[in-house]
């Protein structure tokens, strides 16, 4: 089994779980199998994101530092109005460096790419028509 796959699987699994939760918590009926089966081409490509979001990120030397994370809890602290230290605490316990790695990303392939813009429509059509 490929360390990709192992990733996979356990995207789905957290999908999974955060989807039977949350059908437990508004009281609705659940399939598993069904659900398992829907999210696996999801992790499929949140998966491949994760991996070529990490290969350019090494390559272009983008990081996040701790006094982004640091600013952008000060930001946060000011708009809610709660202390910064309980914010950056929050902020550590979660994924906000994956997040703001994921704008830098993004700033970074809009800065330094052409990018043409396609409907869905036809986007899913060329998807399938390379099945």
């Amino acid at each position: 089994m490929t360390e990709t796959h192992v990733q996979r699987l356990v995207v789905v699994e957290k999908m999974l779980e955060d989807e039977e939760k949350e059908a437990k918590r508004l009281k609705r009926s659940f399939d598993k199998e069904k659900t398992r089966e829907y999210f696996i081409p999801l992790a499929e490509k949140t998966v491949q994101w994760y991996l070529l979001k990490d290969m350019i990120a090494k390559k272009e030397n983008i990081s996040v530092t701790d006094e982004e994370i640091q600013k952008l809890a000060e930001e946060e602290s000011a708009k809610i109005g709660l202390p910064v230290d309980k914010v950056l605490n929050y902020y550590k316990s979660g994924q906000v460096d994956d997040r703001l790695l994921d704008d830098k990303v993004f700033k970074f392939l809009k800065e330094n790419n052409n990018i043409k813009k396609v409907s869905p429509e036809k986007l899913f059509k060329k998807e399938h028509d390379h099945e």
